[in-house]
């Protein structure tokens, strides 16, 4: 399932899911739930807890229609909705969350934590647009700077 869930472009996801229909937000679930759960993690080593929080930010995401609302891509949306509802779920139990690896840098946290644009964020650098779009693939795939 879990590939399947994969080769399904988010566009079909998110059509399925505003059509409200279990189909959707199974492959949501299975396409973005991995993602979130490591997101999760970063915040507590908590096993039991990080379910929790998954299980609570799923229904959620259904219960206030927020994927109907968002402007960006799913990706983006997924790690930004869980960043911050993660923080909030943590906060109300009185929880002092681990720091986040996005937070060693500012570019990935903010895309992920704040609802600005990567043009934004350039801005508020001073960097150039393009020169903020390659700062993920530096952190996430190191070989790639090497060869600019």
């Amino acid at each position: 399932m879990d590939g399947i869930a994969n080769q399904i472009s988010d566009l079909n996801i998110l059509s399925l899911v505003r059509e409200n229909a279990f189909r959707g937000w199974e492959l949501l679930y299975d396409k973005y739930a991995p993602i979130m759960y490591g997101v999760i993690c970063t915040y507590t080593t908590d096993t039991k807890l990080a379910d929790q929080i998954l299980i609570n930010l799923f229904l959620r995401l259904k219960d206030e229609e927020s994927l109907l609302k968002m402007n960006c891509t799913l990706c983006v949306f997924v790690l930004r909705y869980t960043c911050i509802n993660t923080r909030i779920e943590l906060k109300k139990r009185g929880i002092y969350y681990t720091e986040s690896p996005f937070e060693v840098n500012f570019v990935i946290h903010t895309l992920f934590s704040k609802t600005l644009t990567i043009g934004e964020i350039a801005a508020n650098l001073k960097m150039s647009e393009n020169e903020e779009k390659k700062t993920p693939q530096r952190i996430f795939n190191p070989s790639s700077a090497k060869s600019e």
